[in-house]
């Protein structure tokens, strides 16, 4: 009997990054990057991820599950479209409605990016509460955790390459 696998997506600014666990472990099966195009269609981005599994020996009818976050909005579709058609699950995207480890008293939740709630629950089931959470990707972003696992805010900065090529203009 073949073990039920979930399928994880992070869709950033840049990359696209994708793992599978098997349930309940903590290390990924798979784990690949790829760089997002906003133009790749729901059937492109299966065709291309059932060649990594492929090549992986990684058999898909064994995913049982998919959750995804996402900054990038108008690609949700495309990926929730993927995961029905190519995988037959019912994704879950990440957003501030998803049930979450940790409590937002920040006055505008909605403007949390999945890719911050995302980070900041890894952090709360890894370390708890009394954290600042920093992410250096395409944006340098800032969260700050109290000890009550609540999440109060943060900032976003531009990211370490757009720094620098500012820096040399």
């Amino acid at each position: 009997m073949a073990k039920d696998m979930l399928l994880v997506i992070d869709v950033g600014n840049t990359n696209t990054v994708f793992g599978v666990f098997y349930n309940g472990e903590e290390e990924p099966k798979f784990h690949k990057r790829t760089v997002t195009r906003r133009d790749r269609t729901s059937d492109e981005l299966g065709v291309f991820l059932k060649g990594f599994f492929k090549e992986e020996n990684i058999d898909s009818s064994n995913i049982s599950h998919a959750i995804y976050s996402s900054v990038v909005p108008g690609f949700n579709p495309i990926v929730s479209r993927m995961l029905e058609d190519w995988f037959k699950v019912d994704p879950i995207n990440v957003t501030v409605n998803t049930k979450l480890p940790f409590t937002i008293t920040y006055p505008r939740p909605f403007e949390i990016g999945a890719d911050r709630l995302v980070n900041t629950a890894a952090v709360v089931k890894l370390y708890g509460g009394r954290k600042i959470i920093i992410d250096m990707g395409t944006a340098t972003t800032f969260c700050v955790l109290n000890e009550k696992n609540e999440y109060v805010g943060g900032l976003i900065a531009p990211g370490l390459k757009i720094a620098m090529d500012s820096l040399i203009r």
